[in-house]
């Protein structure tokens, strides 16, 4: 038997109600420890990080989210039993405690850019042909050197016109919400030129469709979809 933990929540914040069922439908409980507490089932052994599993673990995580903003705990954190969850939780407790404050009260919302990279690039070149890269297999060293060095570029060149299009966004969502907390990774895929994770208020949500939308019509070359909102995957 263990305790598979999904989330870390403040003492006294609403129990997981009766309907809410976690991995493979097991019964969700509350286990408290001071001003900290967790949502937990008891499992006959650890769950394998499948698909079904990993959605199991999500929506405990967001019926927590739906009463208080929790701490998402990694999928497979798991304790030997009540008395070592608690340690763990008291051991822990000013680091949980400062994470808790600094989410409470918000959720987090999500941009992604998905483009065409191949035409990216082609757009690159034509106003950087100096980057193209040169036809058939280097016959010297110099000749490989300088094939690299056009690879690099037009790598640097792609990952900073990466950037420009996260900063439009960046921009547009800062002067809606000035109070939102960003992390952003550019280039995360090839179709995908980069992704905005925002801490925002829970009454920001609409402001923050609504700012992404606006830029999104002036991005013409990218497509933006919007997620969240979501407990604060992106910040702990």
């Amino acid at each position: 038997m263990i305790l598979h933990a999904y989330c870390v929540r403040a003492a006294g914040e609403p129990p997981p109600g009766p309907e809410v069922r976690g991995i493979g439908g097991a019964e969700v409980a509350r286990v408290e420890a001071g001003e900290l507490g967790a949502w937990l089932s008891r499992l006959e052994a650890p769950p394998a990080p499948e698909p079904d599993r990993l959605r199991e673990h999500d929506a405990v995580v967001r019926a927590a989210l739906r009463t208080a903003t929790p701490l998402p705990l990694r999928f497979g954190t798991a304790f030997a039993d009540g008395d070592a969850l608690r340690g763990a939780l008291a051991e822990r407790a000013a680091e949980l405690l400062a994470s808790l404050e600094r989410v409470r009260g918000r959720v987090e919302m999500g941009a992604a850019l998905g483009w065409d990279a191949s035409a990216a690039r082609e757009r690159l070149l034509t106003r950087l042909p100096e980057l193209r890269p040169v036809d058939g297999r280097p016959a010297t060293g110099r000749a490989y050197l300088e094939a690299r060095r056009r690879e690099h570029g037009l790598e640097a060149a792609l990952r900073d016109e990466a950037d420009a299009l996260l900063e439009r966004v960046s921009r547009a969502v800062a002067a809606a919400l000035p109070e939102a907390v960003e992390a952003r990774a550019p280039l995360p895929r090839p179709e995908v030129a980069g992704t905005l994770a925002h801490l925002v208020r829970r009454g920001g949500v609409a402001a923050y469709r609504d700012a992404v939308a606006r830029i999104a019509g002036e991005l013409p070359e990218v497509e933006v979809r919007v997620s969240g909102p979501w407990a604060p995957y992106s910040f702990v």
